[in-house]
């Protein structure tokens, strides 16, 4: 709050009358019901009338929320015409995917304190290579946006990062070997991260028009949000339900896995959404 204090305001001239409620809470109940059936519906079971409630609650304000926006269009909570542009699109798409790899910090401190018998503080350690490689690519990667433009580094960094989740899913080494292993794949988690985050923010407000850039600044944001909270559930979901039948250690590897998968997936995005050459 302090630092938010010096930020300079800005208005906008546009004139609008009334708001999106609709389209907000229609939103925010469908994903909500989406998160509880990913989390939840393994325990529930499909004889359960929870997992329906949530399957149908989905569905319904999915169908609400689609048809009030393509209604309201420029009036709406999300302006469905920012999503013409291929670059707009592929920057939200990978970055959607990539964030869903946020997961692998939960699971990875979940495995270690159960799996490797470590405290809560000794496993938090292995991830601090992690927070200091993106600290420092950060930086390195508006030299690199400089001199190659967004697309790769954009692509460079899903697949850094998507390898260290690979090296993350090694639950088969020894304890000691698997530990120094968590430590490399963490500052690779990292590298990865802090490689693509700069180009991909750039790829993304270079794509909007002008007058549209605090929404393209939402949309992009709630990407990451929204990836970030599916890759948490997703991974515990897929750890907590593997584990009885392939014990920790093997559910721990399929999960980390399917953390690499959304991190191939981003990659793909990239590749195939965002374009090489921008017409002006």
């Amino acid at each position: 709050m302090i630092l938010v204090q010096g930020t300079p305001e800005s208005k906008s001239h546009e004139t609008r009358k009334g708001y999106d409620y609709i389209g907000l809470f229609s939103c925010v109940l469908g994903l909500l019901a989406l998160n509880l059936l990913i989390t939840k519906g393994f325990r529930w079971g499909l004889s359960d009338p929870w997992t329906w409630y949530m399957l149908i609650g989905f569905v319904v304000m999915a169908m609400v929320f689609f048809r009030t926006e393509m209604r309201l269009k420029d009036k709406a909570f999300l302006d469905f015409s920012l999503f013409k542009n291929r670059g707009f699109n592929g920057a939200c798409l990978s970055n959607f995917l990539l964030n869903i790899m946020a997961g692998t910090l939960l699971l990875s401190n979940l495995y270690l304190q159960k799996g490797h018998g470590l405290t809560p503080f000794k496993a938090g350690l292995y991830t601090l290579g992690y927070v200091i490689l993106v600290m420092i690519m950060i930086r390195v990667s508006e030299k690199m946006l400089q001199k190659w433009g967004y697309k790769k580094p954009m692509w460079l960094g899903t697949s850094i990062t998507a390898l260290g989740a690979l090296g993350l899913s090694m639950t088969m080494l020894p304890s000691n070997v698997y530990l120094m292993t968590v430590a490399v794949s963490f500052m690779v988690f990292g590298f990865g991260l802090g490689c693509y985050s700069t180009p991909a923010a750039d790829c993304a407000m270079v794509n909007v028009p002008l007058d549209k850039a605090g929404v393209g600044a939402g949309v992009f944001k709630m990407a990451s949000a929204l990836g970030a909270s599916f890759g948490i559930a997703t991974s515990a979901t897929v750890f907590t339900l593997l584990s009885p039948q392939m014990g920790m250690h093997g559910a721990a590897q399929i999960a980390f896995l399917t953390m690499s998968g959304f991190g191939i997936l981003s990659t793909l995005a990239v590749w195939w959404v965002v374009p090489k050459v921008i017409k002006e």
